[in-house]
């Protein structure tokens, strides 16, 4: 079983992807891959056995407005 995760970011300098794999395999078992080669925009953690554990998905930019509306719109039903 896996955990979706939608990261909702109002500013964003894009780090290198690299920076953020490096980490994750210095401090912990898993390790970070991204989707479809998009990096930031969908990347997973995977457990040592390769399986996914946590799907992410970025959305930055103009992108972000839309997706606070939406959920405040689910907050207040």
């Amino acid at each position: 079983m896996g955990l979706y995760m939608r990261a909702i970011v109002r500013e964003w300098h894009e780090p290198p992807f690299e920076e953020l794999a490096a980490f994750v395999a210095q401090r912990s078992p898993f390790r970070v891959n991204a989707v479809g080669g998009r990096v930031w925009s969908e990347f997973e953690a995977l457990d040592q056995g390769g399986t996914t554990v946590l799907a992410l998905d970025l959305t930055t930019g103009a992108d972000v407005r839309e997706e606070l509306d939406e959920l405040e719109v689910r907050r207040r039903r």
